[in-house]
């Protein structure tokens, strides 16, 4: 077992982060949608329906940046490794979170 973790990068759910066994992905595809999925799935088990609707209109926008699985592998278990979405952030609540200072 080989853990490294990842969180989302964005204005309203920065901070959501799973340990991920790396050795059992091919890419850094399937990476992302695990962790995605995982997100979605949260929000559905504890009946967070609005954030879960909200979240499914916002997953196709959520990248990772010049990564590769050879990079996850030979980095230091302690390395985070970050899912983005700050593109086009433009929507009512994502303008609610970037503005709340």
């Amino acid at each position: 077992m080989k853990l490294r973790k990842v969180q989302l990068s964005c204005p309203v759910f920065w901070g959501y982060n799973k340990y991920i066994d790396i050795e059992k992905y091919n890419n850094v595809d399937d990476i992302l949608k695990q962790v995605l999925d995982s997100c979605e799935d949260f929000f559905k088990e504890h009946n967070l329906m609005d954030m879960y609707e909200y979240f499914k209109t916002i997953k196709p926008a959520y990248h990772i940046h010049d990564l590769t699985l050879e990079m996850i592998h030979n980095s230091n278990p302690d390395d985070v490794f970050y899912i983005c979405r700050h593109d086009n952030c433009t929507n009512h609540i994502d303008k609610l979170f970037i503005n709340r200072k």
